[in-house]
């Protein structure tokens, strides 16, 4: 027969979840008042000068599909999501600070935290699509009035800002399933596992024979 280990040892799982919280929250406040407080007015390129307006429309939600995408564009053309002459202002390491620590925390979260799928996915999806829509919104005034807050923004043909319109919707709706998947993976969901005792895999690695 096994037992979980001690109420003690469930506490520090608990007490460690609590401490990177703390950390994460920390780190982000840090990010957000040095990124805030750059003075990009003092710039030559006046294609930098504008974020000192347009750097409150700068997506800033934690979720995957805004880590990755943006990773991905700044690989293959970073010129797509900012200025070079940016670079002088926001470094590599403000970069990493903002779509990697973000994105390995989402990740952090969804393994170390017990969920299980939702009796209706309604309400989630509303709140998804609803972010979503504002901040195409927020994206399509800005354009209107002569300001793009990504150079892609200004550079990509109607078509083209019309497939990329689709693929974010699309992808979020990916990242949204698959994330039910790896939930049932880890917690021993229906599809994967009939063990309802200790349903997340790395509890399982703190049971000990009694």
């Amino acid at each position: 027969m096994n037992r979980l280990i001690s109420m003690q040892s469930t506490d520090n799982v608990l007490k460690f979840r609590l401490a990177v919280h703390i950390l994460t929250l920390t780190h982000s406040i840090i990010v957000t008042l040095k990124l805030l407080n750059i003075d990009f007015d003092s710039s030559d390129d006046p294609e930098v000068r504008q974020y000192s307006k347009l750097k409150w429309k700068l997506i800033t939600a934690w979720f995957n599909f805004g880590d990755i995408l943006f990773w991905r564009i700044w690989n293959d053309n970073r010129e797509l999501i900012m200025p070079p002459s940016a670079e002088n202002y926001i470094t590599v390491w403000d970069q990493h600070s903002m779509h990697t620590v973000s994105l390995i925390f989402v990740l952090y979260e969804l393994i170390l935290v017990h969920r299980e799928r939702p009796k209706s996915y309604k309400s989630e999806l509303i709140a998804m699509f609803t972010f979503l829509n504002v901040y195409c919104l927020v994206c399509i005034i800005s354009m209107l009035n002569g300001e793009y807050i990504y150079p892609c923004l200004k550079i990509f043909s109607n078509g083209n800002l019309f497939v990329l319109l689709i693929y974010t919707y699309i992808s979020n709706l990916f990242y949204y399933t698959s994330q039910w998947v790896i939930v049932d993976l880890i917690n021993g969901g229906k599809f994967f596992t009939s063990d309802k005792k200790c349903n997340n895999v790395f509890m399982r690695l703190m049971k000990v024979k009694s």
